[in-house]
C-alpha cells in the first residue's frame, strides 16, 4: 500500500468531519460542551480513527467491494462506543430538542448516529479512491 492513502484519508476525512460538523450546527442538532471538543472530535474521532486507520490502514488495498462491508461494521462498532461513552458517561456534547429522523429521545439520536459513523470509512475509502482526488 502506498504510504500517501492512509494519510490521504486522514485528510478526506477531516474535511468530511468539518463539513458534518457544520451541517449539525446549522441544522442545531448537538451542541458541544466547549470548543476544544469540537475540534478534538474532527481531528481525532474522524481524522485519525475513522480516516487513517479504519479506512486508510484497515481498508487499504483491498477492493472496495470486499472491504466496505468490514469498514462500515468498525466504523459503526466504534460510532456506537463513542456515542454511548458520551451518552452514559463524558456528557461532552448533548442532544438538542429538535428531533432526529423522528426520535426525540437522547439515547435513541446516540444510537443512531453511532450507527451512522459506520458510513464514514466508507465514504472516505470511496472518495481516497476518486481518480480526481488521488
Amino acid at each position: 500500500m502506498p504510504s500517501a492513502v492512509p494519510l490521504r484519508c486522514m485528510l478526506i476525512s477531516i474535511v468530511l468531519g468539518v463539513a458534518c460538523e457544520l451541517v449539525s450546527g446549522r441544522l442545531q442538532i448537538w451542541t458541544y460542551r466547549n470548543r476544544a471538543t469540537l475540534v478534538s472530535n474532527v481531528i481525532l474521532m474522524f481524522g485519525v480513527v475513522q480516516g487513517l486507520a479504519i479506512a486508510g490502514l484497515v481498508g487499504g488495498n483491498w477492493s472496495l467491494t470486499d472491504i466496505a462491508p468490514l469498514l462500515f461494521m468498525l466504523g459503526g462498532v466504534v460510532g456506537l462506543i463513542y456515542e454511548g461513552l458520551n451518552e452514559f458517561v463524558v456528557h461532552n456534547w448533548s442532544w438538542s430538542k429538535t428531533p432526529l429522523l423522528g426520535l426525540t429521545r437522547s439515547r435513541d439520536k446516540a444510537a443512531v448516529v453511532g450507527v451512522a459513523w459506520g458510513f464514514a470509512p466508507v465514504a472516505v475509502a470511496v472518495l481516497a479512491r476518486t481518480p480526481m482526488l488521488s
